[in-house]
């Protein structure tokens, strides 16, 4: 039967046939060759009506294959440069066009089959085996065409994925368990199949995780999954790779009693084709192309051929016989021919939220976390070392400061000026040595040098961090200053300022470091001017500036660097440490294919993150419990709204546990994961206003810091802490308004993620 479309272009003058070849069933009569003589003889009229009317005429086979068992009916087409073979009276019907182009054509098989029927997919690995049974579960979509199952819910099917797909943190018992709880099962059912499957398969029953299962082993328990519901359809990819011989035998005797007595269908892919000598019906399969559809004993007689690998060959050879090879015309084609991509779910998972299921997920992701205790603990033990190493290890003045010291009104060095003190009150001699007493005491040591060059040459070395230099008579000029204070600008008074002047010279490229020496050199000074002073009967404040620092509106006289720095760390914990949930546990789930699976069986999206939100939940009220009793307990830092503090950091904490789901969607490793992590983290810390007000921030690079989730939040804490505000304030409205409106960008992201790629984004790094 020839089937199909013509178009034409009044542009170019060209007509476009698309036609489709569909060999009818055997029982009407028709064959294979009858469709290619009918195609032969309509190209040779296009022909010479070409040649009549000088058209470009091009010819193009529309691909389709059907599967019409009880289990399955469906259509798809492939985007594949060849062409399929399935008869030996093709190659003379394809020599016989040589002027129009054949693309993937695939030829229709109909046939009905009983419910105890057994599809056999073969082919080479890589060949598309698995992608197409990917696409028969709904776990991918094709590029065009449908498939469609006659079951009607998940429950209906039970699938083994080529990869092990298995939860390596559950026993034996617990894997059956989950996936019978998955399905709706009872626990008496659950444990009467549990045990004939461990029994026939025989599965070890001990205690250990499944990752410490052979490979063998853990197909072994993977198929028996697959099987726990007892399902109509099942759908097995490479169930005996790594099986022994005997037991590889016990599988296929096992199927073939399923679908016989139980009244099953089977579709099973392998790379060994004998073994399917048992099947029904069975494809044969290369490069994404199906070369041949029909029961072994028809293809083992129509090829002539002893076995079924022989008969694989011999049609390979075929195809790459008669391969297409012109990229223009191919390229032609898929602009003519291929449709819309359909969609790729066709199963329904039931209700889209069950409470057994989510029970089930809930259950499974508190268990990783009981035996994989290490994500719990280093969870909840991060943020209390970051704390606890960002409270001692910052903040505290770096002391004691080497100063090199010459001093000529004291020749007698640095230890015998420590030790001077004044015959009487009031007296301004060695004024030096009192001001070098008052830095010892800040921590400030004196070294002896005999000159400014080596001074200098010491601070070259790092050896001391600056030279101080006294005159030799700068009490006096000190004294005199006392006396004629104040005074105008007159040449005869420069000496008193010459020489009540100490000359410094610094080490400068430690900022913090110079910063804190400085301060300590003003502060002596001023010190010592105060006492004599009081000594001298004077007014000490006539030797202070003129301003008064009063009583802190907010926050206390002595806050310090990590008093501004803690609520931006704290901040930053909350949000990012959830990542490490996300990245350990959802991105380990969905590449090793469990996720895939899960959902396979039904599990929803919102049952899987919805699960994992429990978790994370549950996690977070404990980081923050920890972190605020060691930061505001124990640390003592400021804490003047306990309520408002606790909660935006509760609230900060949802925008990173969405983060954390997004994270594992879009990543194809942990190590891509952990990078987008790291420079979160970098990026909040740089110009989130940490190490650095943001009103400090570049003005180019300020617009994002407002758009990092922790800035608000962190400015809205720090507003709480300090001065203590509420709800009232606008500061703290934004500082939640920023948590709930990143949640939900992350989740729309989630969603459209899902949304976009179907199920097929939670498939792993290694799924085909």
């Amino acid at each position: 039967m020839v089937g199909g479309n013509v178009s034409a272009s009044r542009e170019t003058g060209e007509i476009m046939i698309s036609c489709r070849i569909v060999p009818l069933p055997p029982s009407l009569g028709a064959s294979e060759s009858a469709a290619g003589d009918q195609l032969s003889s309509l190209v040779k009229s296009l022909r010479d009506a070409s040649s009549a009317l000088s058209l470009k005429i091009s010819v193009f086979s529309t691909p389709k294959t059907t599967f019409n068992q009880p289990g399955i009916i469906g259509n798809t087409r492939r985007d594949r440069r060849s062409f399929i073979l399935n008869n030996p009276s093709f190659p003379p019907f394809l020599a016989g066009i040589p002027s129009y182009s054949l693309y993937s054509f695939i030829p229709s098989s109909s046939y009905d089959q009983p419910p105890t029927s057994r599809y056999g997919l073969l082919g080479p690995s890589g060949c598309g085996k698995s992608t197409l049974l990917n696409a028969i579960v709904g776990l991918v979509g094709l590029e065009s065409g449908d498939i469609t199952t006659l079951m009607k819910s998940k429950r209906d099917l039970g699938f083994m994925p080529q990869q092990l797909a298995l939860y390596d943190r559950m026993t034996t018992e617990e894997t059956l368990n989950y996936f019978g709880n998955i399905y709706g099962m009872s626990e008496e059912e659950i444990n009467k199949r549990a045990a004939h499957l461990i029994d026939f398969l025989e599965i070890p029953t001990t205690n250990r995780d499944n990752s410490s299962l052979s490979g063998g082993q853990k197909r072994r328990l993977s198929l028996a999954a697959a099987l726990i519901h007892n399902p109509p359809l099942v759908v097995l990819d490479e169930p005996t790779v790594g099986v022994d011989p005997v037991l590889r035998n016990s599988i296929w005797d096992y199927l073939v009693n399923m679908a016989e007595n139980e009244k099953k269908t089977v579709v099973i892919t392998t790379h060994y084709i004998e073994e399917t000598r048992q099947a029904h019906m069975i494809g044969l399969m290369r490069s994404g192309v199906l070369l041949c559809e029909d029961s072994p004993d028809n293809l083992l007689a129509q090829n002539n051929s002893g076995s079924l690998e022989e008969t694989f060959m011999r049609l390979s050879h075929l195809q790459e016989v008669h391969k297409m090879k012109n990229d223009e015309e191919d390229a032609e084609l898929r602009k003519a021919t291929f449709k819309k991509p359909s969609k790729p779910s066709y199963m329904k998972s039931g209700n889209f939220f069950n409470s057994g299921r989510f029970k089930a997920e809930v259950t499974k992701n508190f268990k990783f976390i009981k035996r994989d205790y290490g994500v719990a603990l280093y969870s909840i033990m991060v943020p209390l070392m970051s704390l606890i190493c960002f409270n001692f290890g910052t903040g505290y003045e770096p002391k004691p400061f080497n100063l090199g010291v010459i001093n000529e009104e004291f020749p007698e060095g640095v230890k015998a000026c420590q030790s001077w003190r004044p015959n009487a009150t009031c007296d301004f001699s060695l004024l030096s040595c009192r001001y070098l007493q008052k830095l010892d005491d800040k921590q400030v040591i004196s070294n002896d040098i005999a000159s400014m060059e080596e001074g200098l040459d010491l601070v070259r070395r790092s050896t001391l961090w600056g030279v101080i230099h006294f005159p030799h008579n700068y009490s006096d000029a000190m004294a005199k200053m006392t006396e004629v204070l104040p005074f105008r600008h007159d040449p005869e008074n420069d000496f008193i300022i010459k020489y009540s002047t100490i000359d410094i010279r610094m080490d400068e490229s430690n900022i913090v470091v110079t910063q804190l020496l400085k301060r300590d050199l003003y502060e002596g000074l001023k010190e010592v001017m105060e006492d004599m002073y009081v000594e001298c009967g004077f007014e000490p404040r006539s030797a202070q500036l003129p301003l008064k620092f009063e009583e802190p509106v907010y926050a206390r006289y002595n806050v310090d660097t990590r008093d501004y720095m803690a609520p931006t760390l704290i901040s930053i914990l909350m949000f990012t440490m959830p990542m490490a949930y996300g990245v350990v546990i959802i991105m380990e789930e969905r590449q090793s294919g469990a996720t895939a699976r899960s959902v396979v069986a039904g599990v929803t999206p919102l049952e899987l993150m919805g699960s994992h939100l429990i978790v994370q939940i549950s996690i977070h009220f404990l980081q923050l419990i920890s972190s605020s009793f060691l930061m505001y307990a124990l640390l003592q830092y400021d804490f003047r709204n306990p309520l408002v503090a606790l909660s935006l950091l509760f609230c900060l904490g949802f925008p990173g546990i969405a983060f954390s789901f997004f994270l594992p969607l879009v990543m194809n490793s942990t190590l891509a994961a952990g990078t987008v992590c790291t420079g979160f983290v970098i990026a909040n810390v740089m110009v989130g206003g940490t190490m650095w007000p943001v009103e400090g921030v570049h003005p180019i690079l300020q617009p994002v810091s407002w758009i990092l989730p922790t800035y608000f939040p962190t400015a809205a804490l720090r507003n709480a802490n300090f001065k203590g505000w509420g709800l009232s304030e606008p500061s703290i409205l934004f500082g939640f308004a920023a948590s709930l409106g990143w949640t939900i960008v992350f989740v729309l992201a989630i969603s459209t993620v899902i949304f976009v790629t179907k199920n097929r984004v939670f498939l792993g790094k290694n799924a085909p």
